[in-house]
Protein backbone atom coordinates (compact mmCIF):
# COMPACT_ATOMS: atom_id res chain seq x y z
CA UNK A 1 0.00 0.00 0.00
CA UNK A 2 1.53 3.27 -0.91
CA UNK A 3 2.16 6.58 1.20
CA UNK A 4 -0.79 9.19 0.22
CA UNK A 5 0.53 12.19 -0.23
CA UNK A 6 -2.44 14.96 0.02
CA UNK A 7 -0.28 18.06 -0.79
CA UNK A 8 2.90 18.55 -3.61
CA UNK A 9 6.54 17.84 -2.58
CA UNK A 10 8.97 20.36 -2.81
CA UNK A 11 12.17 19.09 -2.98
CA UNK A 12 14.08 22.60 -3.15
CA UNK A 13 15.71 22.32 -6.04
CA UNK A 14 17.43 18.65 -4.70
CA UNK A 15 17.25 15.64 -7.41
CA UNK A 16 14.71 12.89 -7.05
CA UNK A 17 17.10 9.90 -7.42
CA UNK A 18 16.57 6.19 -8.07
CA UNK A 19 13.22 6.12 -9.13
CA UNK A 20 10.37 5.16 -11.86
CA UNK A 21 7.17 6.29 -12.84
CA UNK A 22 3.70 4.54 -12.09
CA UNK A 23 4.02 1.42 -14.64
CA UNK A 24 0.54 0.03 -15.53
CA UNK A 25 -0.07 -2.58 -17.94
CA UNK A 26 -3.42 -0.92 -19.58
CA UNK A 27 -3.80 2.95 -19.59
CA UNK A 28 -5.80 4.42 -16.75
CA UNK A 29 -8.85 6.67 -16.51
CA UNK A 30 -6.20 9.82 -16.83
CA UNK A 31 -5.89 13.30 -15.36
CA UNK A 32 -4.78 16.26 -17.14
CA UNK A 33 -0.41 16.23 -16.52
CA UNK A 34 -0.86 12.43 -15.24
CA UNK A 35 2.45 10.65 -16.49
CA UNK A 36 2.65 6.80 -17.06
CA UNK A 37 4.89 3.96 -17.99
CA UNK A 38 2.76 1.64 -19.94
CA UNK A 39 4.75 -2.00 -19.98
CA UNK A 40 2.72 -3.58 -22.66
CA UNK A 41 3.67 -0.81 -25.26
CA UNK A 42 7.11 0.07 -23.20
CA UNK A 43 6.18 3.65 -23.86
CA UNK A 44 6.20 7.27 -21.83
CA UNK A 45 2.86 8.86 -21.94
CA UNK A 46 1.03 11.93 -20.66
CA UNK A 47 -2.81 12.86 -20.50
CA UNK A 48 -3.15 16.20 -22.06
CA UNK A 49 -6.98 16.23 -20.58
CA UNK A 50 -8.61 14.31 -23.18
CA UNK A 51 -6.30 11.37 -24.29
CA UNK A 52 -3.28 9.59 -23.44
CA UNK A 53 -0.49 11.00 -25.43
CA UNK A 54 2.06 8.51 -26.41
CA UNK A 55 6.20 9.70 -26.37
CA UNK A 56 8.19 7.15 -27.92
CA UNK A 57 11.26 9.62 -28.61
CA UNK A 58 10.41 9.53 -32.99
CA UNK A 59 8.19 11.01 -35.62
CA UNK A 60 5.98 10.03 -38.33
CA UNK A 61 6.10 12.94 -40.67
CA UNK A 62 9.14 12.36 -43.46
CA UNK A 63 8.33 15.30 -45.67
CA UNK A 64 6.07 18.14 -47.07
CA UNK A 65 5.27 18.18 -50.51
CA UNK A 66 3.08 20.73 -52.37
CA UNK A 67 0.14 20.38 -54.05
CA UNK A 68 -1.54 21.75 -56.52
CA UNK A 69 -1.49 25.87 -57.14
CA UNK A 70 1.18 25.41 -54.24
CA UNK A 71 4.65 25.62 -54.10
CA UNK A 72 7.63 25.16 -51.96
CA UNK A 73 7.99 21.90 -49.29
CA UNK A 74 10.86 19.74 -48.37
CA UNK A 75 12.00 16.84 -45.73
CA UNK A 76 14.10 18.42 -43.09
CA UNK A 77 14.41 21.46 -41.67
CA UNK A 78 11.94 24.28 -42.09
CA UNK A 79 10.05 23.69 -44.30
CA UNK A 80 7.97 26.58 -46.43
CA UNK A 81 4.73 26.41 -48.42
CA UNK A 82 3.03 28.93 -50.59
CA UNK A 83 0.57 29.75 -53.41
CA UNK A 84 1.94 29.61 -56.69
CA UNK A 85 1.14 32.87 -58.89
CA UNK A 86 3.97 31.92 -61.49
CA UNK A 87 3.71 30.00 -64.58
CA UNK A 88 0.75 27.68 -66.35
CA UNK A 89 0.27 25.73 -62.98
CA UNK A 90 -0.44 28.57 -60.83
CA UNK A 91 -3.44 28.50 -58.25
CA UNK A 92 -6.08 29.87 -61.03
CA UNK A 93 -4.84 27.84 -63.92
CA UNK A 94 -4.60 24.68 -61.78
CA UNK A 95 -7.97 24.63 -60.78
CA UNK A 96 -10.46 22.59 -62.73
CA UNK A 97 -12.51 24.35 -65.70
CA UNK A 98 -15.99 25.59 -64.85
CA UNK A 99 -19.18 25.56 -66.54
CA UNK A 100 -21.60 28.69 -67.15
CA UNK A 101 -21.06 30.98 -65.06
CA UNK A 102 -23.85 32.54 -62.57
CA UNK A 103 -24.70 35.51 -60.71
CA UNK A 104 -24.67 33.68 -57.49
CA UNK A 105 -20.85 32.51 -57.94
CA UNK A 106 -18.05 34.02 -56.30
CA UNK A 107 -14.55 35.10 -57.14
CA UNK A 108 -11.50 36.31 -54.94
CA UNK A 109 -10.18 39.88 -55.20
CA UNK A 110 -7.78 42.34 -53.80
CA UNK A 111 -8.98 44.67 -51.39
CA UNK A 112 -7.47 48.15 -52.00
CA UNK A 113 -8.77 49.85 -48.58
CA UNK A 114 -6.67 47.48 -46.72
CA UNK A 115 -4.82 45.14 -49.33
CA UNK A 116 -6.79 41.81 -48.17
CA UNK A 117 -8.02 39.21 -49.90
CA UNK A 118 -11.87 38.99 -49.73
CA UNK A 119 -14.74 37.20 -52.02
CA UNK A 120 -17.61 37.88 -53.25
CA UNK A 121 -20.18 37.14 -56.00
CA UNK A 122 -20.21 37.99 -59.24
CA UNK A 123 -23.45 39.50 -59.07
CA UNK A 124 -21.92 42.21 -56.58
CA UNK A 125 -19.23 43.25 -59.50
CA UNK A 126 -19.64 47.09 -60.64
CA UNK A 127 -19.71 46.27 -64.43
CA UNK A 128 -23.07 43.84 -63.52
CA UNK A 129 -25.80 45.91 -62.65
CA UNK A 130 -26.13 48.38 -65.73
CA UNK A 131 -30.14 48.04 -67.02
CA UNK A 132 -31.37 48.57 -70.47
CA UNK A 133 -33.56 50.94 -72.25
CA UNK A 134 -37.01 51.12 -73.83
CA UNK A 135 -37.67 49.94 -77.22
CA UNK A 136 -41.19 50.36 -78.20
CA UNK A 137 -43.99 52.00 -76.67
CA UNK A 138 -47.47 51.14 -78.31
CA UNK A 139 -50.91 53.27 -77.35
CA UNK A 140 -53.80 51.93 -75.76
CA UNK A 141 -57.74 53.00 -75.92
CA UNK A 142 -58.74 53.38 -72.03
CA UNK A 143 -62.61 54.42 -71.07
CA UNK A 144 -63.35 57.37 -72.15
CA UNK A 145 -60.10 58.08 -73.84
CA UNK A 146 -58.49 56.50 -77.54
CA UNK A 147 -55.21 57.20 -79.31
CA UNK A 148 -54.62 57.46 -83.54
CA UNK A 149 -50.85 57.14 -82.49
CA UNK A 150 -48.83 54.71 -83.69
CA UNK A 151 -45.98 52.78 -81.99
CA UNK A 152 -42.98 54.65 -80.79
CA UNK A 153 -39.61 52.87 -82.18
CA UNK A 154 -37.44 55.88 -81.12
CA UNK A 155 -38.62 58.73 -80.56
CA UNK A 156 -42.06 60.16 -80.97
CA UNK A 157 -45.30 61.42 -79.10
CA UNK A 158 -48.54 59.69 -78.00
CA UNK A 159 -51.70 61.53 -78.78
CA UNK A 160 -55.26 60.83 -76.56
CA UNK A 161 -58.83 62.03 -77.00
CA UNK A 162 -62.06 61.48 -75.61
CA UNK A 163 -64.06 59.48 -77.00
CA UNK A 164 -67.61 59.71 -75.39
CA UNK A 165 -70.55 61.51 -77.31
CA UNK A 166 -72.15 64.49 -77.46
CA UNK A 167 -70.82 68.19 -76.41
CA UNK A 168 -68.36 68.81 -73.52
CA UNK A 169 -68.76 72.96 -72.29
CA UNK A 170 -68.39 74.79 -68.81
CA UNK A 171 -72.21 73.30 -68.09
CA UNK A 172 -71.98 70.04 -69.10
CA UNK A 173 -70.71 66.93 -67.63
CA UNK A 174 -69.51 63.34 -68.55
CA UNK A 175 -71.77 60.57 -67.22
CA UNK A 176 -71.60 56.95 -66.70
CA UNK A 177 -72.55 56.02 -70.10
CA UNK A 178 -69.66 58.23 -71.75
CA UNK A 179 -71.99 61.20 -72.87
CA UNK A 180 -71.70 64.63 -72.25
CA UNK A 181 -75.02 66.10 -70.22
CA UNK A 182 -76.03 69.37 -68.79
CA UNK A 183 -76.81 69.89 -65.25
CA UNK A 184 -80.85 70.26 -64.28
CA UNK A 185 -81.30 72.80 -61.04
CA UNK A 186 -84.04 74.04 -59.50
CA UNK A 187 -83.64 77.56 -57.36
CA UNK A 188 -84.28 78.75 -53.96
CA UNK A 189 -84.24 82.40 -52.76
CA UNK A 190 -83.67 82.47 -48.96
CA UNK A 191 -85.88 81.89 -45.67
CA UNK A 192 -85.58 83.34 -42.18
CA UNK A 193 -85.10 81.21 -39.02
CA UNK A 194 -85.81 82.45 -35.92
CA UNK A 195 -85.85 81.54 -32.10
CA UNK A 196 -87.33 82.21 -28.53
CA UNK A 197 -85.10 85.16 -28.63
CA UNK A 198 -82.21 87.27 -30.24
CA UNK A 199 -82.40 88.11 -34.22
CA UNK A 200 -83.69 86.34 -36.80
CA UNK A 201 -81.14 85.25 -39.46
CA UNK A 202 -82.18 84.75 -42.97
CA UNK A 203 -80.75 81.55 -44.65
CA UNK A 204 -79.73 81.90 -48.50
CA UNK A 205 -79.38 79.37 -51.61
CA UNK A 206 -76.08 77.67 -50.54
CA UNK A 207 -76.08 78.53 -46.93
CA UNK A 208 -76.71 75.63 -43.82
CA UNK A 209 -78.90 75.85 -40.92
CA UNK A 210 -76.93 74.30 -37.93
CA UNK A 211 -79.15 73.10 -34.91
CA UNK A 212 -76.90 73.20 -32.06
CA UNK A 213 -77.37 71.52 -28.26
CA UNK A 214 -76.86 73.07 -25.26
CA UNK A 215 -76.64 71.91 -22.08
CA UNK A 216 -79.12 68.87 -21.33
CA UNK A 217 -79.99 69.09 -25.74
CA UNK A 218 -78.76 66.49 -28.08
CA UNK A 219 -79.01 66.90 -31.99
CA UNK A 220 -79.04 64.54 -34.35
CA UNK A 221 -79.52 64.00 -37.93
CA UNK A 222 -80.38 60.68 -38.17
CA UNK A 223 -81.79 60.61 -42.26
CA UNK A 224 -82.23 62.37 -44.91
CA UNK A 225 -84.73 65.11 -44.08
CA UNK A 226 -84.87 63.84 -40.30
CA UNK A 227 -83.36 65.87 -37.31
CA UNK A 228 -83.44 64.20 -33.98
CA UNK A 229 -83.53 66.32 -30.91
CA UNK A 230 -83.25 64.60 -27.70
CA UNK A 231 -83.39 65.67 -23.92
CA UNK A 232 -80.04 64.55 -22.49
CA UNK A 233 -79.92 65.01 -18.73
CA UNK A 234 -75.88 63.39 -18.01
CA UNK A 235 -74.71 66.36 -19.75
CA UNK A 236 -75.76 68.78 -17.04
CA UNK A 237 -72.91 70.07 -14.71
CA UNK A 238 -72.36 68.38 -11.45
CA UNK A 239 -73.31 70.85 -8.43
CA UNK A 240 -69.96 71.29 -6.50
CA UNK A 241 -72.19 73.27 -3.98
CA UNK A 242 -73.90 71.99 -0.58
CA UNK A 243 -77.23 72.07 -1.58
CA UNK A 244 -79.20 74.32 -0.30
CA UNK A 245 -82.62 72.70 1.06
CA UNK A 246 -84.35 76.40 1.38
CA UNK A 247 -83.13 77.80 -1.67
CA UNK A 248 -82.70 74.67 -4.09
CA UNK A 249 -85.36 73.38 -6.46
CA UNK A 250 -86.34 70.18 -7.36
CA UNK A 251 -87.82 69.44 -10.88
CA UNK A 252 -90.58 67.04 -11.42
CA UNK A 253 -94.50 65.92 -12.91
CA UNK A 254 -96.22 66.92 -9.60
CA UNK A 255 -100.60 66.76 -9.46
CA UNK A 256 -100.26 63.21 -10.08
CA UNK A 257 -97.79 63.84 -13.31
CA UNK A 258 -99.89 66.44 -14.95
CA UNK A 259 -98.50 69.59 -14.25
CA UNK A 260 -94.70 69.76 -14.46
CA UNK A 261 -93.33 72.17 -11.70
CA UNK A 262 -90.67 72.73 -9.25
CA UNK A 263 -90.25 72.89 -6.10
CA UNK A 264 -88.07 73.32 -2.89
CA UNK A 265 -86.35 70.53 -1.85
CA UNK A 266 -86.76 71.57 1.87
CA UNK A 267 -90.19 70.92 1.50
CA UNK A 268 -90.40 67.06 0.71
CA UNK A 269 -90.60 65.53 3.60
CA UNK A 270 -89.08 61.82 4.69
CA UNK A 271 -92.28 60.25 5.49
CA UNK A 272 -93.62 60.80 1.81
CA UNK A 273 -90.60 58.27 0.40
CA UNK A 274 -91.85 54.83 0.55
CA UNK A 275 -90.16 52.16 3.22
CA UNK A 276 -86.59 51.76 2.39
CA UNK A 277 -86.29 47.55 1.53
CA UNK A 278 -82.30 47.19 2.72
CA UNK A 279 -79.90 48.65 5.55
CA UNK A 280 -80.51 52.51 6.11
CA UNK A 281 -77.39 53.79 6.69
CA UNK A 282 -77.02 57.90 7.80
CA UNK A 283 -73.57 57.63 7.28
CA UNK A 284 -71.95 57.98 10.90
CA UNK A 285 -74.40 60.74 11.58
CA UNK A 286 -77.23 61.40 14.30
CA UNK A 287 -80.53 60.64 14.97
CA UNK A 288 -81.93 64.07 16.78
CA UNK A 289 -84.70 65.22 18.09
CA UNK A 290 -86.12 62.37 18.33
CA UNK A 291 -89.02 60.86 21.22
CA UNK A 292 -88.94 58.17 23.87
CA UNK A 293 -90.35 55.19 22.58
CA UNK A 294 -93.89 53.97 23.64
CA UNK A 295 -94.02 50.83 21.82
CA UNK A 296 -92.33 47.52 21.50
CA UNK A 297 -90.72 48.09 17.69
CA UNK A 298 -90.00 51.84 18.54
CA UNK A 299 -86.13 53.23 18.37
CA UNK A 300 -84.74 54.04 22.11
CA UNK A 301 -82.45 57.29 22.82
CA UNK A 302 -79.44 57.60 24.39
CA UNK A 303 -81.18 59.12 27.33
CA UNK A 304 -84.14 56.85 27.67
CA UNK A 305 -81.29 53.78 27.98
CA UNK A 306 -78.65 55.27 30.16
CA UNK A 307 -81.49 56.33 32.47
CA UNK A 308 -83.07 53.42 32.27
CA UNK A 309 -80.82 50.35 31.86
CA UNK A 310 -76.69 50.73 30.53
CA UNK A 311 -74.99 52.91 32.94
CA UNK A 312 -77.81 53.13 35.79
CA UNK A 313 -75.97 50.87 37.89
CA UNK A 314 -78.28 48.04 37.01
CA UNK A 315 -77.20 44.04 36.78
CA UNK A 316 -77.10 43.66 33.12
CA UNK A 317 -75.43 40.13 32.02
CA UNK A 318 -72.63 40.66 29.08
CA UNK A 319 -72.15 36.88 28.77
CA UNK A 320 -68.73 34.50 29.41
CA UNK A 321 -65.46 36.08 30.28
CA UNK A 322 -61.86 33.83 29.80
CA UNK A 323 -59.90 34.89 33.03
CA UNK A 324 -56.62 33.94 31.44
CA UNK A 325 -56.62 37.51 29.13
CA UNK A 326 -57.08 40.86 31.17
CA UNK A 327 -60.97 41.72 31.82
CA UNK A 328 -62.48 44.31 29.09
CA UNK A 329 -62.31 47.87 29.84
CA UNK A 330 -63.38 50.20 26.62
CA UNK A 331 -66.82 50.77 26.59
CA UNK A 332 -67.74 48.88 29.67
CA UNK A 333 -70.37 50.68 31.71
CA UNK A 334 -70.87 50.04 35.31
CA UNK A 335 -73.53 47.06 36.32
CA UNK A 336 -72.49 45.28 33.31
CA UNK A 337 -71.89 41.70 34.41
CA UNK A 338 -69.51 38.45 33.00
CA UNK A 339 -69.62 34.98 34.04
CA UNK A 340 -65.92 33.20 34.61
CA UNK A 341 -65.52 30.48 32.22
CA UNK A 342 -61.84 29.63 32.11
CA UNK A 343 -60.18 30.04 35.14
CA UNK A 344 -57.25 32.44 35.68
CA UNK A 345 -56.02 35.74 37.62
CA UNK A 346 -56.87 37.95 34.13
CA UNK A 347 -53.18 38.10 33.31
CA UNK A 348 -52.13 39.22 36.77
CA UNK A 349 -55.43 41.75 37.20
CA UNK A 350 -57.08 40.07 39.17
CA UNK A 351 -55.60 38.45 43.27
CA UNK A 352 -56.56 36.07 44.23
CA UNK A 353 -57.11 34.71 40.93
CA UNK A 354 -60.71 34.01 39.80
CA UNK A 355 -62.65 30.00 39.36
CA UNK A 356 -65.01 29.06 36.78
CA UNK A 357 -68.12 30.51 37.98
CA UNK A 358 -67.18 33.29 39.54
CA UNK A 359 -68.71 36.59 38.74
CA UNK A 360 -67.09 39.72 37.54
CA UNK A 361 -69.48 43.03 37.82
CA UNK A 362 -68.16 46.62 36.62
CA UNK A 363 -68.39 49.72 39.44
CA UNK A 364 -68.06 52.27 37.50
CA UNK A 365 -68.02 52.49 33.37
CA UNK A 366 -64.56 52.04 31.73
CA UNK A 367 -63.26 49.99 34.59
CA UNK A 368 -59.07 50.02 34.36
CA UNK A 369 -58.16 48.62 37.75
CA UNK A 370 -59.16 45.66 39.95
CA UNK A 371 -60.88 47.80 42.25
CA UNK A 372 -63.34 48.81 39.69
CA UNK A 373 -64.48 45.30 39.39
CA UNK A 374 -67.00 43.35 42.10
CA UNK A 375 -65.54 39.93 42.32
CA UNK A 376 -68.56 37.46 43.02
CA UNK A 377 -66.52 34.21 44.24
CA UNK A 378 -68.69 30.96 43.59
CA UNK A 379 -69.89 28.42 47.09
CA UNK A 380 -66.38 27.13 47.75
CA UNK A 381 -66.12 24.13 49.92
CA UNK A 382 -63.49 22.24 51.76
CA UNK A 383 -59.87 22.20 50.25
CA UNK A 384 -58.70 18.18 49.21
CA UNK A 385 -55.30 17.29 47.37
CA UNK A 386 -56.71 17.97 44.68
CA UNK A 387 -59.54 21.20 44.90
CA UNK A 388 -58.72 23.74 46.26
CA UNK A 389 -61.01 25.43 49.15
CA UNK A 390 -61.26 26.18 52.87
CA UNK A 391 -58.50 25.18 54.95
CA UNK A 392 -57.72 24.39 58.34
CA UNK A 393 -54.37 24.77 59.93
CA UNK A 394 -53.82 23.29 63.59
CA UNK A 395 -50.93 25.17 65.80
CA UNK A 396 -49.95 22.21 67.70
CA UNK A 397 -47.01 21.11 65.56
CA UNK A 398 -45.30 24.42 65.63
CA UNK A 399 -47.46 26.53 63.49
CA UNK A 400 -49.18 30.07 64.05
CA UNK A 401 -51.85 31.85 62.59
CA UNK A 402 -52.25 35.53 62.71
CA UNK A 403 -54.47 37.50 60.72
CA UNK A 404 -55.22 34.78 57.64
CA UNK A 405 -51.51 34.58 57.90
CA UNK A 406 -49.45 31.30 58.80
CA UNK A 407 -45.90 31.21 59.83
CA UNK A 408 -43.50 28.72 61.17
CA UNK A 409 -41.20 29.13 64.38
CA UNK A 410 -37.40 29.75 64.19
CA UNK A 411 -35.87 26.54 65.12
CA UNK A 412 -31.68 27.21 63.76
CA UNK A 413 -29.93 30.21 63.99
CA UNK A 414 -30.11 31.65 60.11
CA UNK A 415 -26.47 31.99 58.35
CA UNK A 416 -24.76 30.24 55.18
CA UNK A 417 -22.58 27.00 56.01
CA UNK A 418 -20.08 24.70 54.15
CA UNK A 419 -17.04 26.28 52.11
CA UNK A 420 -14.40 24.97 49.65
CA UNK A 421 -12.74 23.27 53.01
CA UNK A 422 -15.45 22.25 55.07
CA UNK A 423 -18.85 20.71 54.36
CA UNK A 424 -22.26 20.75 56.55
CA UNK A 425 -23.55 18.40 59.08
CA UNK A 426 -27.74 18.48 59.43
CA UNK A 427 -30.04 17.14 62.33
CA UNK A 428 -33.55 16.90 60.51
CA UNK A 429 -36.90 15.84 62.67
CA UNK A 430 -39.84 13.87 61.40
CA UNK A 431 -41.31 17.04 59.76
CA UNK A 432 -38.46 17.68 56.97
CA UNK A 433 -37.45 20.64 59.16
CA UNK A 434 -33.51 21.28 59.80
CA UNK A 435 -32.98 21.36 63.90
CA UNK A 436 -29.55 21.56 64.34
CA UNK A 437 -26.39 22.37 61.91
CA UNK A 438 -23.07 22.57 61.77
CA UNK A 439 -19.54 22.78 59.83
CA UNK A 440 -16.70 19.89 59.28
CA UNK A 441 -13.42 20.16 57.98
CA UNK A 442 -13.09 18.10 54.34
CA UNK A 443 -10.91 15.09 54.35
CA UNK A 444 -11.69 12.50 51.48
CA UNK A 445 -9.16 10.09 50.41
CA UNK A 446 -8.79 8.95 46.76
CA UNK A 447 -10.49 5.71 47.81
CA UNK A 448 -13.44 7.08 49.06
CA UNK A 449 -13.75 8.70 45.81
CA UNK A 450 -15.29 6.96 42.18
CA UNK A 451 -13.36 6.58 39.38
CA UNK A 452 -10.60 8.75 40.64
CA UNK A 453 -7.98 7.68 38.57
CA UNK A 454 -10.04 7.72 35.61
CA UNK A 455 -10.75 11.07 35.98
CA UNK A 456 -7.71 12.32 36.59
CA UNK A 457 -6.66 10.50 33.37
CA UNK A 458 -9.45 11.95 30.88
CA UNK A 459 -8.65 15.58 33.14
CA UNK A 460 -4.67 15.18 31.69
CA UNK A 461 -6.22 14.32 28.19
CA UNK A 462 -8.23 16.67 27.63
CA UNK A 463 -5.37 19.28 28.62
CA UNK A 464 -2.74 17.30 26.14
CA UNK A 465 -4.73 16.18 23.24
CA UNK A 466 -7.10 16.80 20.43
CA UNK A 467 -8.69 14.69 18.01
CA UNK A 468 -11.52 15.99 15.37
CA UNK A 469 -13.10 14.99 11.89
CA UNK A 470 -12.32 17.36 9.03
CA UNK A 471 -13.28 17.92 5.16
CA UNK A 472 -16.28 19.55 3.28
CA UNK A 473 -15.06 19.21 -0.07
CA UNK A 474 -14.51 23.00 -0.21
CA UNK A 475 -12.09 24.70 2.36
CA UNK A 476 -8.94 24.39 1.37
CA UNK A 477 -6.45 25.32 3.46
CA UNK A 478 -8.05 23.79 6.69
CA UNK A 479 -7.63 25.44 10.01
CA UNK A 480 -7.90 23.23 13.24
CA UNK A 481 -8.76 25.33 16.47
CA UNK A 482 -7.20 22.70 19.35
CA UNK A 483 -6.94 24.92 21.95
CA UNK A 484 -4.30 23.12 23.55
CA UNK A 485 -2.28 26.63 24.51
CA UNK A 486 1.21 25.34 22.36
CA UNK A 487 3.04 25.25 18.94
CA UNK A 488 4.95 22.31 20.83
CA UNK A 489 2.21 19.52 18.80
CA UNK A 490 2.54 16.47 16.89
CA UNK A 491 -0.08 16.49 14.01
CA UNK A 492 -0.80 13.34 11.93
CA UNK A 493 -4.03 12.58 9.50
CA UNK A 494 -5.86 9.32 8.31
CA UNK A 495 -8.49 8.63 6.14
CA UNK A 496 -11.76 8.02 7.90
CA UNK A 497 -12.46 5.36 5.51
CA UNK A 498 -9.48 3.20 4.48
CA UNK A 499 -7.72 4.12 7.82
CA UNK A 500 -4.04 4.67 5.90
CA UNK A 501 -1.80 7.61 7.20
CA UNK A 502 -2.16 10.35 4.79
CA UNK A 503 0.41 13.07 3.80
CA UNK A 504 0.09 16.64 4.23
CA UNK A 505 1.19 20.06 4.64
CA UNK A 506 0.75 21.17 8.54
CA UNK A 507 2.07 25.15 9.76
CA UNK A 508 1.39 25.46 13.61
CA UNK A 509 -0.20 28.91 13.48
CA UNK A 510 -0.12 29.59 16.85
CA UNK A 511 -0.61 28.43 20.22
CA UNK A 512 -4.31 27.57 20.00
CA UNK A 513 -4.15 26.51 15.95
CA UNK A 514 -2.52 24.33 13.16
CA UNK A 515 -2.88 25.39 9.14
CA UNK A 516 -3.55 22.11 7.30
CA UNK A 517 -2.80 22.48 3.34
CA UNK A 518 -3.77 19.54 0.79
CA UNK A 519 -2.93 19.77 -3.39
CA UNK A 520 -7.20 19.58 -3.31
CA UNK A 521 -9.77 20.18 -0.46
CA UNK A 522 -10.50 16.75 1.54
CA UNK A 523 -13.80 15.30 1.20
CA UNK A 524 -16.68 15.77 3.16
CA UNK A 525 -15.73 14.33 6.97
CA UNK A 526 -12.64 12.39 4.80
CA UNK A 527 -9.88 12.51 7.21
CA UNK A 528 -9.13 12.50 11.34
CA UNK A 529 -6.65 14.50 12.42
CA UNK A 530 -4.64 13.76 15.20
CA UNK A 531 -2.58 16.32 17.89
CA UNK A 532 -0.57 15.66 20.42
CA UNK A 533 0.78 18.14 22.93
CA UNK A 534 4.83 17.52 23.55
CA UNK A 535 6.21 18.26 26.65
Amino acid sequence: MAIRFLDNLNLEENQLLNTSLQQVATDPTGFTGQIIFNTTSNTFKYYDGSAWVELDGSGDISGVTAGTGLSGGGTSGTVTVSVDYLGSDNIILSAPTAGKVSANDIILFSDETDDNVKKTSISSLPFTDNTGTVTSVGPANGTFISSSSAAITASGTLTYDLSATGTPSATTFLRGDNTWATVSTGTMSSFDVAGDSGLAQTITDGNTINFLGGEGIVTDSAATDDLNIVLDLTELPIRSQVIDPKGDYLIGLFDKGSDQNKTLIGGISLSMFAAPIADLSIASNRLTNVTDPTAAQDAATKNYVDTTFAGSGALIFQGSYDASVAPPSVGVLQGWTYVVTVAGDGAGFFSPALEVGDLIIANIDTPKTALDWTEVNKNIDVATATVQGIANFPTAGGLSVSSGAVSMPNVVTAGSFGSATQSPSLTVDAKGRVTAISNNSIQITSAQVTDFCDDVVSCVKDRTEFVDTIGDGATNPWVVNHNLRSQDVMVELYDAKTFETLMVSVVRTDQDNVTITTAKPLPPSGARVLIKQIG
